[in-house]
């Protein structure tokens, strides 16, 4: 893959970072369309990378396909792209796209997003604004509070797995 930067070759670290992402996206997306495990596949919409990182170690462990995205923006990309349902874990203060957003337009799309499962991470569970609090009821998306338990977790992955496998497909 050739990536050239947009200022005549004037490559800077932020230009580096941004391209690596991008680059990043394209085969997470890529591995999204062919991949699927029988355990289940969890996409991780998080801007921290510390928190990002500890779930992914946690669900892979636990045999689960993790993929992950730093902005509900690149979630959302990653959710049209997805071949097989996902389990979405999605965390609610993010930059680009809040999880408040991606929701919203889950919400608004039909079929193409509601095949997958979805749990909003939040440490601000009780200053949701009613208008998501209504969006959370009508998706059945359950909300898991920051600091979380690691058992409360992997139940919440299981539970959302477990709606995912008794869809129709």
């Amino acid at each position: 893959m050739h990536i050239s930067s947009p200022q005549d070759n004037c490559w800077t670290v932020g230009s580096w970072h941004r391209a690596f992402i991008h680059a990043l996206a394209a085969l997470q997306v890529e591995y999204l369309q062919e991949a699927h495990m029988p355990g289940g596949a969890v996409l991780i919409i998080e801007d921290d990378p510390d928190i990002r990182e500890s779930m992914r170690l946690l669900l892979e462990d636990e045999g689960y396909e993790v993929f992950d995205a730093e902005h509900g923006a690149a979630g959302l990309a990653m959710l049209y792209q997805a071949v097989h349902a996902l389990v979405a874990l999605v965390d609610y203060r993010m930059p680009v796209m809040d999880g408040a957003e991606l929701l919203r337009l889950v919400a608004a799309d039909g079929v193409e997003l509601r095949r997958h499962a979805f749990v909003l991470v939040t440490a601000n569970s009780d200053l949701l604004p009613r208008e998501l609090a209504r969006a959370l009821t009508s998706l059945a998306v359950p909300t898991l509070n920051k600091p979380f338990d690691i058992d409360v977790l992997l139940v919440a992955v299981r539970r959302a797995q477990d709606t995912l496998r008794e869809t129709p497909a």
